[in-house]
């Protein structure tokens, strides 16, 4: 695999979005995650929290090492490193890559095994598409410790998971989730099945895109609380699923985690987020 590999994903000559793989990086992203005629909706290594990278999963702590950040020790920080290459195949428009990973810190100990499915395909007539993310992890240990920051020791704590970091035009956007809540106060910390985020975007006056995140009813602990954050410098959001407690995986045991992620262009109301969610789940039926 070539140090710094990435596959791009087009729509005609159009560039929807970029997934880096490289065995340079700790963590698989995509960035930038586009819609109309090119235009960002992700922020990638920014410099409050270089750490953030678009669209991506990663888990706080496992075991106590830290999969987050990646500022601490190499005895104290975790990457997921690509066993063998990524395998993109194109068929009746949509787009897969599959790959299988391994979690393992920074000095070589290796913690789990994933199978990871992507899926990219276009959903609407207005340039809209579908990221479907489908996770397997298998440990490699006899127990796994999946933990986070508390939010009761913290107010900013809680989070692991898929996440999105806008592009800072997103301050003080447009919040929306499947639970009529429409701002900070009523999503973070809530549980929804879906949650959009709306924002403006660079390139005039008038832009503005979106992306709704979708939980799969299969998921443990869905729906999930759903963790945002909108301050001037800092947008953030993700379907936590350690919110409110860690999780224990044991040797014998397997994780899957299914998500959706919807991007727009312009805002998208209440009943379009729902028939996209509902679409979204029709499309995989359990097993």
């Amino acid at each position: 695999m070539n140090k710094d590999q990435s596959i791009d994903i087009y729509e005609g000559t159009q560039l929807l979005t970029t997934y880096h793989v490289g065995q340079s990086r700790l963590k698989n992203y995509f960035h930038p995650v586009n819609i109309g005629e090119g235009y960002p909706l992700t922020l990638d290594q920014p410099y409050d929290h270089p750490w953030h990278h678009g669209l991506y999963f990663t888990w706080k702590y496992i075991n106590g090492i830290n999969f987050w950040e990646d500022t601490g020790s190499p005895e104290q920080t975790g990457r997921m490193t690509n066993v063998g290459e990524p395998q993109v195949t194109v068929e009746s428009g949509k787009c897969y890559i599959r790959q299988v990973l391994d979690w393992e810190v920074l000095t070589g100990e290796k913690f789990m095994k994933e199978h990871r499915n992507i899926t990219i395909q276009p959903v609407d007539q207005q340039g809209g598409y579908r990221i479907d993310f489908d996770f397997s992890f298998k440990s490699l240990k006899p127990m796994l410790h999946f933990d986070r920051t508390s939010p009761e020791e913290f107010p900013w704590g809680g989070y692991a998971g898929l996440s999105f970091r806008p592009v800072r035009s997103f301050g003080g956007g447009t919040l929306l989730s499947s639970e009529d809540g429409d701002d900070v106060k009523s999503i973070h910390g809530h549980t929804a099945k879906w949650c959009d985020f709306t924002g403006r975007l660079d390139g005039g006056r008038e832009l503005s895109g979106g992306v709704a995140m979708f939980g799969h009813t299969g998921n443990p602990r869905h729906p999930s609380p759903y963790y945002v954050f909108d301050t001037n410098d800092l947008q953030f959001l993700q379907p936590a699923l350690l919110f409110n407690e860690a999780m224990v995986l044991n040797e014998s045991q397997d994780l899957r985690l299914r998500y959706g992620v919807y991007i727009h262009e312009g805002a998208a109301s209440k009943d379009q987020l729902e028939n996209q969610y509902q679409q979204y789940i029709s499309t995989y039926t359990e097993g």
